[in-house]
């Protein structure tokens, strides 16, 4: 039960080297390197929000009056917790937490720092500002680094006629920071705003696509603004800046409640540093030749929102809360283990002997691995997202208990050494067969929605999805499909018994066009599609193009035929379709 996700765990590699090429195009047509790597810090700088700064800022302007009237709204601090638990703690409370100090000078920016005095694997220093009656959580430790007064604070409003701007700038430039400032116009301060969008010329004409549901954060200092994205990638944060430029960043820790990234305890969650810009708004272009990385993350996250806000409200479940999504560089197969969730762990001889080990692995752990090493394009990622997701929700449907069957058959052939889903021979393969038979299908119907196509993946597979896009042509809407899929259902014998009790005789003729004869499932007459060419490829409007097999004349066998464990090892048909750039990589 454990071999799999320690094997795959094993494999994860964290690259903390600097990543150079990263060149986003930018409103203006210019482009600007942004490193992926570890910042550089410089010296430390004079805080102009400290309560004491603040307070001379006041005496400068207005002398006669008395400095009582600047108190102290916030709390410039820094946490140290002791693993992940306490790190998602901590996160829960809603405070933006950053892993560098917000009061030192940035020589390269980057995606994250560790603080050299850290040992190697553990959390680095956490750095927030804080309310100033905010609830420290008692067992994570930490320090007040300064008291802060925030200009957009009920206790400045309280001070009557006050000139909130001036006492900003002045702030500044009594601390030696005058440089940052934009010039003092009637308009005065700024509410950063903008769009960020990626590309992905196979949709919509190839017109930019919004990054949607992703956190903003601003930041000048210690006074940090944050706002999330629209679906079409717009976004205004919550305060105002005298600053001429802010630091802006985007945090892939999506609004409706996934997050991509390695995980919690090494590295934030997939913070990708948008550099020092305008503090009246950004507008962000990216694209996997100027910036792959946050292309990559960019393009998984709008796959994830589409497919999650696409079934709320239906009968097939979104994944579960939480839910932590990897890209693997290295790896080019996907893996929805559900370990953050518990699943494999929960339960085990690990669980029972040794809980606390158990319950680090659960928070280090992913739910979701997405190799992405040679896509260049959003084909591949949506296909493979659209494909995982479809198991996180049919996951949600049969719990725990069941996928530890699941990984478990994975496990299996992983370690004698065949197709980690088998051949359908072997009882242990039965799980991994109708687990993938629903993720194949649905995720490629979503898959050819979006992009018009009609291709049939995963069709020479011992467990022949196709039957299922058989199934919906005739008219079974993929809710009734995903009924199908119960935590009961354990073989694929059962599950001809399902669609005939369930859906009706008729139905069942379907079923053993392909898995008659004894069950071997393998219908020459029918390999190139789902419907054997009995359709002429027209399509009546009640399925999306993946279920209309006889559209796909056998045009599609670039799939990989279940029998080839390194599918890109160049042996099988897959290399027939590299040279063309539209042709999306197969789930292997």
């Amino acid at each position: 039960m454990l071999a799999l996700p320690l094997m795959v765990l094993t494999a994860c590699e964290k690259d903390f080297a600097a990543n150079s090429g990263s060149y986003p195009e930018t409103d203006d047509g210019t482009v600007e390197d942004l490193s992926h790597g570890m910042m550089v810090l410089g010296k430390r700088l004079d805080n102009p929000y400290s309560t004491e700064n603040m307070q001379e800022a006041y005496s400068s302007l207005y002398p006669t009056r008395s400095r009582d009237v600047i108190e102290t709204t916030h709390l410039y601090v820094r946490f140290l917790p002791k693993g992940g638990d306490e790190y998602e703690q901590l996160s829960s409370t809603g405070i933006e937490l950053f892993d560098y100090p917000l009061d030192y000078e940035i020589l390269v920016d980057g995606d994250y720092y560790v603080d050299p005095e850290i040992p190697d694997g553990d959390i680095t220093w956490q750095y927030a500002v804080v309310e100033k009656d905010f609830a420290f959580p008692s067992s994570i430790y930490y320090e007040v680094i300064e008291e802060c007064c925030i200009t957009e604070s009920d206790a400045m409003t309280r001070a009557g006629d006050i000139d909130i701007d001036a006492l900003e700038r002045e702030a500044f430039r009594l601390t030696g920071n005058e440089d940052m400032l934009a010039p003092a116009t009637k308009a005065g301060r700024n509410i950063p705003q903008g769009r960020l969008t990626i590309s992905d010329m196979n949709f919509n004409g190839g017109e930019k696509v919004g990054v949607a549901g992703v956190r903003v954060a601003a930041n000048v200092f210690v006074k940090i603004a944050r706002g999330y994205t629209d679906e079409n990638g717009y976004f205004k944060v919550n305060k105002s800046f005298s600053s001429s430029k802010v630091r802006y960043r985007m945090v892939f820790k999506n609004q409706i409640g996934f997050a991509i990234g390695f995980n919690f305890i090494l590295v934030p969650a997939s913070v990708a540093s948008l550099g020092k810009k305008p503090s009246s708004g950004i507008e962000m272009h990216f694209t996997f030749a100027g910036d792959p990385k946050t292309w990559r993350r960019s393009t998984v996250n709008n796959a994830m929102y589409q497919y999650w806000k696409g079934r709320e409200g239906t009968e097939i479940p979104t994944p579960p809360s939480g839910l932590r999504i990897w890209l693997m560089d290295s790896m080019t197969d996907g893996y929805t283990l559900m370990l953050h969730q518990g699943a494999v762990w929960d339960n085990s001889f690990i669980a029972k002997r040794l809980p606390f080990v158990v319950s680090l692995l659960k928070i280090f752990s992913p739910d979701m691995l997405i190799g992405v090493k040679d896509c260049d394009s959003a084909f591949d990622l949506y296909a493979d997202t659209y494909h995982e997701a479809a198991h996180a929700s049919h996951y949600m449907k049969v719990g725990k208990t069941y996928w530890n069957k699941y990984a478990a058959s994975l496990a299996y052939n992983a370690i004698i050494g065949v197709d980690r889903f088998g051949s359908g021979r072997n009882e242990s393969d039965e799980y991994a067969g109708i687990t993938e038979m629903w993720a194949y299908y649905y995720g490629s119907k979503l898959f050819n929605q979006r992009y018009g196509l009609n291709l049939v993946y995963g069709k020479d597979y011992w467990f022949k999805p196709q039957m299922l896009y058989d199934l919906d042509k005739a008219g079974v809407p993929s809710e009734a499909i995903f009924s199908l899929f119960t935590k009961e259902l354990s073989t694929i014998d059962a599950l001809e018994d399902s669609i005939v009790s369930e859906l009706g005789e008729e139905y069942g003729k379907i079923f053993d066009k392909y898995f008659g004869n004894g069950g071997s499932g393998n219908d020459e007459g029918d390999s190139g599609g789902s419907d054997g060419g009995s359709d002429d490829g027209s399509d009546d409007g009640s399925d999306d193009g993946g279920s209309d097999g006889g559209s796909d004349d056998g045009s599609d066998d670039g799939s990989d035929d279940g029998s080839d464990d390194n599918p890109d090892d160049g042996s099988d048909d897959d290399n027939q379709h590299k040279s063309d750039p539209d042709f999306p990589k197969f789930w292997h």
